[in-house]
């Protein structure tokens, strides 16, 4: 086995590699290669940087602005998980994002974080909250996804599902490289590829209670795990514990009974949209809701550390 870490993104991305895929493949090669690729959607994707493309649609509100096929493209799929959930899933939160303190990227908050600008963010959350849980959708996309209208007062947080994105591409970019067995996983966001030398992965779920171990493991072969958690990105803020799962119906942290959601399913996209629906939806909604969707597997963990799953066949 061949395992691969750096940090890109936000979070740790770990790569391994089954050894019956190892054989006669520069292996470093190409994962220089993904490395740059990586590079290259952060530029496209990041809230974080002032230069990325999706800063600039948010530093120009209220005209239609060009935009490359990629994001183009998971703008259309933020728009279809926002009608698919009916407005749980909603792209448009970059503000209220911004408002409890989520405005750098996560590593370089500062937990003990006092606004010494609280007016200024609470006129912020007054302004963009009221209408967030209306049904509408918050920018235009132009039929061939190479132009969007934001309207003004949103900003767009593509977040989790442009991080499921472009490890699909990665995903893909390793398979054309002549790699058929491997993991690769963002933060709990994988796509588990083939086999590990002939047996399936096995994935471990985290214990919210003790993130370091495992409450289960998951046999997974040629399928995407993707698990949004409520005790994963926690910081201070005004005197709170809060995190980056923000509901949409009143623009603060979810208070859903369900502090953890892993969804296994065929696309990485689909998953993460799933598991974090599942749950805002909370204990009493998602069970039944996830049942019907065409996943392969669900795992919810409430507050009290009871755990709820269903494999799908």
């Amino acid at each position: 086995m061949y395992t691969e870490k750096f940090t890109a993104m936000g979070t740790t991305i770990t790569i391994s590699i089954a050894t019956q895929s190892l054989n006669k493949l520069d292996v470093d090669a190409i994962l220089s290669m993904v490395k740059r690729q990586i590079e290259l959607y952060e530029a496209i994707f990041s809230r974080f940087r002032e230069d990325s493309e999706l800063n600039r649609i948010n530093q120009h509100p209220g005209t239609w602005q060009s935009v490359s096929s990629s994001l183009g493209q998971v703008l259309r799929l933020a728009k279809e998980a926002h009608a698919f959930t009916g407005g749980l899933f909603n792209p448009c939160m970059g503000l209220t994002m911004q408002a409890i303190g989520y405005d750098q990227s996560f590593e370089h908050l500062t937990f003990t974080k006092e606004d010494d600008d609280h007016n200024t963010r609470h006129s912020i959350r007054r302004k963009v909250l009221e209408p967030q849980y209306d049904g509408e959708n918050r920018y235009l996309l132009a039929s061939d996804d190479r132009r969007v209208y934001l309207f003004h007062d949103y900003q767009i947080d593509l977040g989790g599902i442009a991080k499921g994105f472009i490890v699909e591409q990665v995903a893909k970019q390793l398979q054309q490289q002549g790699l058929h067995h491997f993991v690769i996983n963002a933060g709990g966001d994988m796509v588990c590829q083939g086999l590990a030398d002939g047996q399936p992965w096995q994935i471990g779920i985290s214990d919210p209670q003790a993130p370091n171990q495992s409450i289960l493991t998951l046999n997974v072969d040629s399928h995407c795990v993707a698990t949004s958690g409520s005790y994963r990105r926690t910081w201070s803020h005004q005197g709170q514990t809060v995190h980056h799962l923000i509901d949409p119906k009143n623009g603060t942290s979810s208070t859903s009974d369900i502090v953890s959601c892993t969804v296994i399913a065929t696309s990485l996209v689909q998953a993460e949209v799933f598991a974090k629906n599942g749950l805002l939806l909370g204990s009493h909604r998602a069970p039944s809701w996830l049942a019907q969707q065409k996943i392969a597997g669900w795992v919810l963990i409430n507050q009290q550390g009871e755990v709820n799953h269903s494999w799908i066949n």
